[in-house]
């Protein structure tokens, strides 16, 4: 009997020490399950990271095209403007030269006529005194 008893007890014993191995299995299962959760979250945060990486690396592609684009035009246009500002600037300078023949023209004329004035006033002098 005390050997039955011995026995029961063991039993107990192991059958306690069999429901904490088992809960003790349950609880690491329930942290694996946790665990592969959140990998699997971290997982998808990677992923959609990596996605926003590569978009932002798409942008940052077409922009720096956009800009070389708008860099060419810009310097197309700088050279057009210095080209019609050659233009005027030539026209400008033939516009002044033209002015500046017309200006000693006109002042030739006027010191003629001032000759031709001071002729008449003596002339008209002279036609007074007779």
């Amino acid at each position: 009997a005390e050997e039955y008893q011995t026995r029961l007890e063991s039993e107990k014993v192991d059958e306690r020490e069999i429901l904490q191995a088992r809960a003790r299995v349950a609880e690491a299962e329930q942290e694996l399950v946790a665990m592969k959760g959140a990998i699997m979250l971290a997982d998808m945060r990677k992923q959609e990271a990596e996605h926003r990486v590569r978009e932002g690396a798409r942008r940052a592609h077409d922009l720096t095209e956009q800009i070389a684009k708008a860099e060419t035009s810009y310097f197309k246009a700088e050279a057009r403007i210095e080209r019609k500002l050659r233009g005027v600037e030539t026209a400008l300078s033939g516009v002044s030269s033209r002015a500046l023949d017309h200006s000693a023209d006109l002042q030739a004329r006027c010191h003629a006529l001032q000759e031709h004035n001071a002729i008449l006033e003596q002339l008209v002098a002279a036609l007074q005194a007779d």
